[in-house]
């Protein structure tokens, strides 16, 4: 599986989970912060940093639920390389 992440700015951490802040204005300070578990928390924006590019793609590969509702929002692209057609398309090409 490949994941394109195509908002990181949306992508934050509060203390040690990671999730994403839909739903807000930016003049708020309070955010809405998913993790994608049905988890739903109001948290003040002073207290969100954010997450390394890889612990987010490790984050969101281990996170099914996550993973869902970032593609759901359109902030990522996964595809499934299929190894068949990757070995096809080497081949091709030598």
């Amino acid at each position: 599986m490949k994941i394109r992440i195509l908002s990181p700015e949306l992508f934050v951490q509060h203390r040690n989970q990671i999730g994403m802040i839909l739903f807000t204005n930016e003049q708020n300070v309070y955010v809405n912060f998913f993790t994608g578990d049905n988890e739903h928390k109001k948290v003040h924006r002073n207290e969100l940093g954010s997450p390394s590019m890889s612990d987010l793609e490790v984050e969101l590969i281990s996170n099914d639920s996550l993973r869902h509702l970032a593609s759901d929002n359109d902030c990522i692209e996964v595809s499934h390389q299929d190894s068949f057609d990757y070995i096809k398309y080497a081949s091709s090409h030598n």
